[in-house]
């Protein structure tokens, strides 16, 4: 798939962590959430949490699963240290201080477009406590208007590889990988494609058969490259944060809220956080860092709800259609639906 475009690899230095997961149980029959935690590998200190289940209501917190942090998603450490133990508490309050912070948009950066032409690779991490991070690799194409034809002239493609899941849940079997494969919208003008539009959730497994979710039942299309500033989605840049040691060295970093409108799944909407590295002075060309979907639902899609960038690439050579291949399983009315993946 490799060939002559800009490439960013290695966003930034190598920073050796310990990833822990705690399972949560919950309510019912349903697998538990899960509490992810990655500490430094050398000073063993926090460096960022993420919760699968919120607290009991926006006031009360669950004392077992460190209640305070609870209320938010995602907690990144820009800072720790041990404080004197013969204080019970500090003496003065002081306000956070945060190196390369500014809250809001103090440089005016645009909302970033994504190129219509993009690779990327990601560890996926689920909100699922059954299942490990899932190394994964993302194909996006979007063409203009004037040159659509097909279905794949609009496609995404995410292979989410069960490498670090040897051990299948109770009850399931053994996963190998899983595609999710996303088709946009067709353009006005040519007639439209029946596949544009619509989402594909495959399953591989190690036995070798394979399964298919579509239809009502995974009903997600591709985004457009402009999804940042789709109305509705009330997209925002939140945070600005410049050549922090801990956070983004050497880099500057936009964190951008997005309030994704009420549907099926979500009645009461979505909220999705994302930050991005500007490559362009004004911003609308970014490097995608870091992805995640607030209080994500165990069972509903991938269960995914982190995604940390890796490898990032815009080659300048159209991506092969062959990647956006529907899998025949897909196609078939009666295609069994597999349980659902982390």
């Amino acid at each position: 798939m490799r060939s002559p475009g800009t490439s960013h690899l290695n966003w930034m230095m190598p920073q050796p962590r310990d990833w822990w997961v705690v399972p949560v149980p919950l309510p019912g029959d349903g697998p538990p959430a899960a509490t992810w935690m990655w500490f430094d590998s050398a000073s063993g200190a926090p460096v960022r949490m993420m919760f699968g289940n919120g607290p009991p209501s926006p006031q009360i917190g669950d004392p077992t699963q460190l209640a305070f942090f609870q209320m938010f998603s995602l907690i990144h450490f820009a800072s720790f240290e041990a404080l004197d133990t013969s204080h019970p508490k500090p003496a003065v309050w002081e306000a956070p201080s945060i190196a390369g912070l500014s809250v809001g948009n103090p440089k005016g950066y645009k909302p970033f477009v994504w190129p219509g032409n993009m690779a990327a690779t990601t560890f996926s991490t689920p909100v699922n406590g059954l299942f490990n991070p899932l190394p994964s690799r993302t194909l996006y194409v979007w063409k203009k208007d004037r040159v659509y034809r097909t279905y794949s002239d609009r496609a995404q493609s995410t292979l989410m590889h069960y490498t670090y899941n040897q051990v299948p849940p109770p009850g399931q079997k053994q996963t190998t990988l899983v595609e999710s494969l996303l088709t946009g919208v067709a353009p006005f003008g040519p007639p439209p494609d029946p596949q544009a539009g619509t989402g594909f959730l495959f399953t591989r497994y190690a036995d070798g058969t394979e399964g298919c979710v579509t239809g009502g039942d995974f009903e997600f299309g591709q985004e457009p490259p402009d999804w940042l500033s789709v109305k509705g989605g009330q997209g925002t840049c939140e945070a600005t944060i410049v050549d922090n040691p801990a956070l983004g060295p050497n880099q500057t970093v936009t964190i951008w809220s997005v309030l994704f409108p009420p549907a099926d799944k979500y009645p009461q909407g979505t909220y999705l956080w994302t930050w991005y590295s500007p490559l362009s002075a004004d911003g609308t060309t970014s490097r995608p860092v870091l992805f995640m979907q607030s209080q994500s639902e165990l069972n509903s899609g991938t269960s995914l709800a982190l995604d940390d960038y890796y490898w990032f690439d815009t080659p300048f050579t159209p991506i092969d259609p062959a990647n956006f291949e529907i899998p025949q399983v897909c196609l078939l009315s009666n295609a069994p639906a597999p349980p659902p993946p982390a």
